[in-house]
């Protein structure tokens, strides 16, 4: 097993074994503190071993309630998981902040448990036998073993083919679990169960005197958190597009790197010299340019342009054998495999994103005369858990330049109005279609679950699936100088 995930380590390896069970890791140091990683780490009284992977944030926190210096680069993330769960058991994972997944097996209670963090954690799959239980990072790793089967899973690849987010919990082959992001798995004599230990706080409110508060408030979190992520013992990279999130990301990490003397080195995917761009009111293909400026405005920062050559078909199989997974979005995937070339050439380990940070936006709706090209719509995102796995389900309620060829599509009446149902699109990750008013009204008073209903129909959701956000607002792509949304709510 491990033999299979040596290229996804190189820092070490070793394995832990006793009583008929076994422990293994393939090392990849990442941050400073893990130069100090002995893994498998074994508790002090020999009861309870741990594998990790990944980064814990809260250290400052957990540090007064484990006893652990959390500033010293001695004192490895593996410790503060083994400690947090000799304080706190299975609760532990929800007590981490960070990206990680880890695996404890507790000798006195008979007990493994599987852990992955809510985002950005490595995945983990295993394979359930009535002999026994096998986990890994990566399915090659358990088709090592003998007795598991390597079988593709038709409903997974129905699944891909026809873009419908995948059941939680499948994987592309049958007989191989993957443990959901906020879940945690429990595996003893009785067999493995699986439960979520995170989910979002929908329901709560925070409530501040002031918008200058919400700003504060806002500016220090996302501080914090990108200044996590610059925990690195190689240069920092960045993946900069000339949208709002990376940008921001980009504004935040190169001051704090700055403070150190460090550089970041941004990435940013163009075509080729020569390529043509279409006239397509509001699309900008060529993003480089606008990220220029960005990085021009900090010292520290090196903006590298990769005009990658090629067709997304090449290679294929090579990836693959890597990911041992599909590529979405084939139309990146040569900017996206020439930036990782590249990152890889200058010793960068750790690349920033601002992926998924247009989730929360919307804004406040006024329409005059004018005002460029745009649509008025409520969004609808579902999938099987939050920001995973997503449908995006538009009901346009007017539009600024209707077009003659939605006439050709088909249409469904909801609530005594005509919509047109406009196919799906796709884009990396995310899945939606359209419900287009035949007649525009600035308000309306609408119900979600017929709208749910004939996208569950079309195969765009599931019935499992989760409505976890609505958001009002406009699709500008051109113009929009006077736009507003003055009324916005929901009820359940």
């Amino acid at each position: 097993m491990r033999s299979a995930l040596a290229a996804h380590g190189g820092d070490g390896s070793s394995t832990w074994t006793g009583n008929g069970r076994g422990l293994g890791l393939e090392l990849k140091r990442v941050t400073p503190e893990d130069l100090a990683e002995r893994q498998p780490l074994i508790s002090r009284d020999g009861q309870r071993v741990l594998v990790s992977d990944g980064r814990i944030d809260n250290r400052r926190e957990l540090a007064g309630e484990l006893g652990l210096a959390w500033e010293s680069p001695q004192i490895p993330d593996s410790a503060f998981i083994l400690a947090a769960y000799e304080r706190w058991g299975e609760d532990c994972a929800a007590r981490l902040v960070g990206s990680f997944s880890f695996a404890i097996w507790d000798e006195q209670c008979q007990r493994l448990l599987l852990a992955r963090s809510p985002f950005g954690a490595k995945t983990v799959f295993y394979h359930e036998a009535a002999e026994f239980v096998a986990f890994a990072t990566m399915p090659k790793a358990l088709f090592a073993l003998p007795g598991v089967p390597r079988r593709l899973s038709r409903q997974a690849i129905a699944d891909l083919l026809i873009l419908v987010p995948p059941e939680p919990g499948a994987s592309l082959y049958e007989g191989i679990n993957s443990l959901e992001p906020g879940h945690l798995l429990t595996a003893d004599r009785r067999g493995c169960r699986v439960r979520r230990f995170w989910s979002p706080e929908l329901r709560r409110e925070l409530r501040l005197s002031s918008d200058q508060e919400y700003v504060d408030a806002f500016t220090e979190l996302f501080d914090r958190v990108v200044a996590d992520q610059l925990r690195s013992l190689s240069p920092v990279g960045l993946l900069l597009s000339a949208g709002l999130d990376s940008t921001s990301v980009a504004a935040t990490a190169a001051p704090l790197l700055d403070k150190r003397g460090e550089r970041l080195t941004a990435f940013t995917g163009a075509p080729m010299i020569g390529f043509r761009e279409p006239d397509l009111p509001g699309w900008l293909l060529d993003e480089a340019p606008l990220a220029g400026e960005v990085a021009a405005g900090y010292r520290n920062v090196d903006h590298l342009v990769v005009r990658a050559p090629g067709v997304f078909l090449d290679d294929l199989d090579r990836f693959f054998d890597v990911a041992e997974t599909p590529y979405t979005g084939t139309a990146s995937r040569v900017w996206y495999e020439g930036i990782m070339a590249a990152a890889q050439r200058r010793d960068i380990s750790v690349l920033l994103t601002g992926k998924c940070g247009n989730y929360t936006v919307s804004w406040r709706t006024v329409t005059p005369q004018h005002s460029g090209v745009w649509n008025s719509s409520l969004d609808l995102w579902v999938g099987p858990r939050v920001g995973v796995g997503t449908s995006e389900i538009m009901i346009w309620l007017r539009y600024s330049k209707p077009s003659w060829w939605e006439r050709l599509y088909p249409t469904v009446k909801i609530d005594g109005a005509k919509w047109y149902v406009v196919p799906r699109s796709t884009d990396p990750g995310r899945y939606y279609l359209s419900f287009r008013r035949a007649t525009p009204v600035a308000a309306a008073t609408l119900r979600l679950a017929p709208f749910m209903a004939e996208a569950e129909k079309l195969g765009d959701v599931r019935a499992s699936s989760l409505l976890w956000c609505v958001q009002a607002g406009f699709e500008i792509w051109s113009g929009g100088k006077g736009l507003a949304v003055t009324n916005f709510s929901t009820t359940h």
